[in-house]
């Protein structure tokens, strides 16, 4: 984004999926527009540009426009420039709209926007392309603006950052526990084997009995984080908003275009107000830790930057794994070296000769009270092997008595 820096109004913004490799582009200096630049990275990297022009016409504009024309040609053959450049295309007469078409087509630009973009019937929007052809072009109407959105379509190549994750799951709230618990009782186990083949047995054969009720499934997702502020009545309302707008646009009538527009500014609201109390509650609860206030402040008016690309590299890794590594062995060799203690320090004052075997009785007492936290290495979820405990009980109670015998 591109606050502006004086006068009405917010400055300039392009927003982009997260999976997209966007670079920013630099500019030449211009004063009689306002320019925010991007790259889109692919086997052709692709130059998008907003604009916006101040309706009060200046004679460096022509010139400063043939500068932008001229550099973001030279960086890529595909170019899109696109925003509000207050100029009536419309009426090709006018010789504004005469010049700006000659500086386009002298730099290979065409200008596709050609149907009003503003209420009072003027093609005011424009979008304006080098090496790329859009479609689908359109103006729809919104209810808190004088112009119109500018929609299109542009088929691209474009790399990516994020690939979808793999993630794999068992569907075990549909499991019937009953039957799982009568499987599990058909486990018996080898008294004569070693503790480490009980254990053994025993999670084979509840993989075993697990995979035949809520077999492994695997499934590509994509994660992303929504804004702590945005709250499930705003998805409601957003999903609304949607439902409106479809419905809109496929009778064209009053009466549904008017029902988008309330539910825009109804939503509109809802978000200022939502993001309000959200961050007063952040400073009210915070009120006494200064440390606190400042960095939610921070965060507000001052958010903090990703990354840089190369920094997420496995070069990047490594080479900190080998810092932090080589930063421990010096510690370790400039400690002075001492001798280990004597074993006979330590020698025990109290001989264990025999255990007492817990009673079953006591390790279902145990297992019951525990928290139900599960592990990974675990082979089944610890929620199963209580609702299954007295299924398979005697054999965690082989394997604690054959570990203590």
């Amino acid at each position: 984004s591109k606050p502006r820096v004086s006068g009405r109004g917010g400055g300039l913004a392009i927003l982009y999926r997260e999976t997209w490799k966007v670079l920013p582009v630099s500019l030449p200096p211009l004063t009689t527009l306002e320019c925010l630049a991007c790259q889109l990275s692919g086997p052709t990297p692709t130059i998008i540009v907003t604009v916006y022009r101040p309706p009060k016409f200046s004679p460096e504009f022509l010139n400063e426009l043939s500068a932008l024309l001229s550099h973001l040609s030279a960086l890529s053959p595909n170019v899109i420039l696109l925003g509000d450049f207050n100029i009536h295309m419309d009426n090709t007469a006018l010789p504004l709209s005469k010049d700006f078409s000659s500086s386009l087509d002298s730099l290979s630009f065409h200008q596709y926007a050609n149907f009003p973009t503003h209420i009072k019937g003027h093609t005011l929007d424009l979008i304006c392309c080098s090496g790329l052809t859009p479609s689908n072009c359109t103006a729809d109407p919104l209810p808190f603006t004088d112009h119109f959105l500018i929609s299109f379509s542009v088929p691209l190549r474009l790399s990516i950052i994020k690939s979808p994750r793999i993630i794999s799951f068992r569907n075990i709230k549909d499991i019937d526990l009953a039957s799982l618990s009568s499987s599990f009782a058909t486990l018996t186990p080898n008294l004569s084997s070693t503790p480490d083949d009980l254990v053994i047995q025993y999670n084979n054969g509840l993989v075993s009995i697990l995979n035949s009720f809520a077999p492994i499934k695997s499934r590509s997702v994509y994660f992303t984080r929504s804004a702590p502020w945005f709250t499930p009545a705003l998805r409601s309302l957003k999903a609304t908003n949607r439902r409106l707008e479809r419905l809109y646009k496929k009778t064209g009538l009053t009466i549904h275009k008017d029902l988008y527009s309330a539910q825009i500014s109804l939503y509109k609201d809802s978000i200022s107000h939502a993001k309000s109390q959200y961050y007063s509650g952040l400073i009210s609860s915070n009120s006494s830790n200064t440390k606190t206030l400042f960095s939610i402040m921070n965060s507000i008016f001052q958010p903090p930057d990703s990354l840089p690309i190369h920094l997420y590299s496995s070069e990047t890794c490594n080479s900190l794994l080998q810092f932090f590594n080589d930063k421990v062995n010096r510690i370790h060799l400039s400690l002075p070296h001492s001798s280990p203690p004597s074993p006979d320090l330590f020698e025990p004052t109290i001989q264990f000769s025999s255990f007492e075997l817990p009673h079953p009785s006591e390790i279902l007492d145990y297992i019951t009270k525990s928290k139900p936290s599960t592990c990974q290495l675990d082979p089944i979820p610890t929620v199963l092997v209580k609702s299954c405990l007295s299924s398979l009980l005697p054999f965690i109670t082989a394997i604690i008595h054959s570990s203590l015998s």
